[in-house]
C-alpha cells in the first residue's frame, strides 16, 4: 500500500499518523507470529487476515505512547482465542457439540444476557443480540447456557468463534426499486439472519453515508448502501417490507431500522402513530446524508 494511502477502515487517520500506526502493528505481529504484511483489510499474520478497524479506532483515541501496550494486548487476546478454539477442536468428548454450535439473532428482550446458568448471548445492536444455540433435535439442543459452557470447560468467546466458523454463508439477492437497489438475504432456516454479523463480506467498500439495515426475522436481512438521494425511497421500502416480514414471521426479531458503519450499529428511531410516521435519526446520520447532498429537512 502506498505510503500516502489511508485505507477506508482507518479514515480517521492522516497519512503520517496511519503509517506510524501500521508500523507499530507490523512490529507487534512480527514479534508474535514471525512475519506480517499489510493488506487492504488490515494485516496478514499467523496464517490469517486480521482486520484492524476496531484496533485503529481504539488507538485513535489514545496517545501514541500507549499504542504498543494496546496493540500487544489486542493480538494477545486474539492468540489466546485461537489457541482456545484449536484445543476445543481437538477434544473428542465434545465433537458432537462442536459441530452443532450455531449463532441465532434474537430480540434483546428475549435474550436476558449472560447470567449464571442462563442462555449465552452477546449484544449486536440496540435491542438486538446474538444467542448461542445447539442445532438439532433431542435433549441436547436449543439454547447454550453458561452452565453447559462451564461443564464443557470452554470459554464463551471460544464457543462463539466456533459457532461463527460453523455458519453457512448465504447468497444475497438484489431487488430493484425506482432508481435504487435493496440487498436481501432470505432463507428457510433461522440461521439466515446471522449474516448480519458478516455484512463486511457484502459491503466491500464503505458507502459515503453508511448502510441502512433491518433484521425483521431470523430468516431475513435487508440492507441498502447509501450513496445518493435514492436512499430516501430505499429507506421507506426497507422499513415497510421489514415491518411486513416481522408481522408475518416466523421467528420475528425486530422491525427496527439500523444504520451500519463497519461494525457499528446505531438505531434510527421511527415512531408510527396511525398513518403518521415520525423519523428521528441521530445527528451523525443527518450530517452523513448532508455530505452526499441530501437534507432531510427539505
Amino acid at each position: 500500500m502506498a505510503a500516502s494511502t489511508v485505507p477506508d477502515w482507518a479514515s480517521g487517520y492522516e497519512p503520517p499518523l496511519y503509517q506510524r500506526f501500521i508500523a507499530e502493528v507490523l512490529k507487534a505481529c512480527g514479534k508474535r507470529w514471525g512475519k506480517a504484511t499489510e493488506t487492504l483489510d488490515g494485516v496478514k499474520a499467523g496464517g490469517r487476515i486480521r482486520p484492524l478497524r476496531e484496533l485503529a479506532e481504539i488507538c485513535r483515541h489514545m496517545s501514541e505512547g500507549k499504542w504498543p501496550r494496546a496493540i500487544e494486548g489486542h493480538f494477545a487476546r486474539q492468540a489466546a482465542l485461537e489457541e482456545g478454539v484449536e484445543q476445543f477442536r481437538k477434544r473428542k468428548d465434545v465433537a458432537d457439540v462442536r459441530g452443532r454450535l450455531r449463532i441465532r439473532i434474537v430480540a434483546e428482550k428475549t435474550a436476558p444476557g449472560i447470567r449464571k446458568g442462563g442462555p449465552i448471548t452477546r449484544p449486536v445492536a440496540p435491542g438486538m443480540a446474538a444467542a448461542l444455540v445447539l442445532e438439532g433435535d433431542g435433549e441436547l439442543s436449543g439454547d447454550v447456557t453458561t452452565a453447559m459452557a462451564d461443564a464443557w470447560g470452554v470459554p464463551t468467546e471460544v464457543l462463539f468463534a466456533v459457532a461463527a466458523e460453523n455458519h453457512t454463508r448465504r447468497k444475497v439477492k438484489k431487488e430493484s426499486g425506482q432508481g435504487f437497489e435493496v440487498s436481501v438475504v432470505m432463507g428457510p432456516d433461522p440461521d439466515t439472519a446471522t449474516e448480519v454479523l458478516f455484512l463486511d463480506n457484502y459491503v466491500k467498500v464503505e458507502p459515503p453515508a453508511g448502510t441502512i439495515v433491518v433484521v425483521p426475522t431470523q430468516r431475513a436481512v435487508l440492507f441498502h448502501e447509501i450513496h445518493d438521494r435514492s436512499a430516501l425511497e430505499a429507506l421507506q421500502t426497507v422499513l415497510v417490507v421489514g415491518h411486513q416480514l416481522f408481522q408475518q414471521g416466523p421467528q420475528p426479531v425486530l422491525p427496527l431500522l439500523y444504520w451500519w458503519r463497519r461494525g457499528r450499529f446505531a438505531l434510527l428511531p421511527i415512531e408510527v402513530s396511525g398513518e403518521n410516521v415520525r423519523f428521528m435519526p441521530p445527528v451523525e446520520f443527518i450530517q452523513a446524508l448532508r455530505k452526499i447532498g441530501l437534507d432531510l429537512a427539505e
